[in-house]
């Protein structure tokens, strides 16, 4: 999903991959529906401070946060900001793409899960041995 902002952080430009990514409908994200009230409660400082060093102008390579899609599930999304600046150096505004990376965080949410409960099979199992070793 690519984005274009103003240097006034007023959103001018939204691709049509919008609609895939968070539920609203190019002209829903344009006229309104502000992205940071979709950011989840958990990562607004992250995502506050990443805009705001969009808006000054800042090369910002990445900021993972969890959006609140329309239909109520949670997205989690990577993102990048560009500053756009004239021949001056005047900031015109920031560029920024989205990925939807939900699947590749529920990935990793699993892999953590199925190693944590490796390893308390592992530590049972030691104790088991150990206790084992030692009453012989």
């Amino acid at each position: 999903m690519g984005n274009f902002s103003s240097s006034n952080g007023k959103l001018v430009y939204c691709s049509p991959s919008v609609e895939k990514v968070i539920g609203y409908t190019q002209e829903e994200y344009l006229n309104g529906v502000s992205f940071s009230s979709m950011v989840h409660p958990d990562d607004m400082v992250e995502f506050t401070e990443f805009f705001n060093y969009g808006l000054a102008g800042k090369f910002i390579p990445s900021c993972k946060v969890r959006l609140l899609h329309k239909n109520g599930t949670i997205k989690w999304v990577d993102s990048e900001m560009r500053p756009v600046m004239s021949e001056t150096g005047e900031l015109l505004g920031t560029r920024y793409s989205i990925w939807d990376i939900t699947k590749l965080k529920e990935t990793e949410l699993a892999l953590y899960e199925n190693r944590e409960l490796l390893n308390l099979a592992l530590e049972s199992f030691q104790d088991w041995f150990l206790r084992f070793r030692l009453s012989r």
